[in-house]
């Protein structure tokens, strides 16, 4: 089980000087999960975030202009039928 799921250890000690003041131990196990489905989704995400923050301009007409052209599109797709 070692071999598939390659767990990193870290030992930190700092050497005392009269009484010990530091020992950190970190474990890290590598997750096919987390790594292969995870990782493409957060990815996707994060660029869909960036490509909405662009379109963010604080400015309230560009928002109204993109509330008008979201309800176009959508009556448009309801008359073609493609959308209930």
């Amino acid at each position: 089980l070692e071999s598939v799921l390659r767990p990193e250890r870290d030992v930190e000690y700092v050497p005392p000087t009269g009484v010990t003041r530091l020992i950190r131990y970190r474990a890290r196990v590598w997750s096919p999960v987390g790594a292969l489905l995870y990782g493409p989704l957060v990815r996707g995400g994060l660029r869909g975030a960036h490509h909405a923050r662009r379109l963010q301009t604080g400015n309230v007409r560009t928002y109204a202009l993109y509330l008008l052209a979201l309800i176009a599109v959508l009556l448009a797709l309801v008359r073609t039928g493609a959308l209930g």
